[in-house]
């Protein structure tokens, strides 16, 4: 079943993998001392740093504290009301 997972997530297309190095690692240490986030939501962070990209997120906390770095937005302000 894993690797049906594997495969079915592999095959979306609007999906993209990112290698995350040492390089990335730090960084995404420094944005997790800077501004107080957890581990993982500064690697995606640190991800949209790299990508120059908008990040867009249902965690209200996180697109706060990451526009200081990057362009950031709620996903409920995508929807049109």
């Amino acid at each position: 079943m894993a690797l049906r997972v594997k495969k079915d997530i592999l095959g979306i297309n609007s999906i993209n993998f990112f290698e995350i190095d040492r390089v990335s690692c730090e960084k995404a240490c420094e944005i997790t001392a800077d501004i107080g986030l957890r581990g993982m939501d500064a690697i995606v962070i640190q991800i949209t740093v790299e990508q120059n990209a908008t990040l867009v997120s249902l965690d209200t906390e996180m697109v706060e504290k990451a526009g200081s770095l990057v362009k950031s937005k709620h996903v409920g302000e995508l929807v049109r009301k």
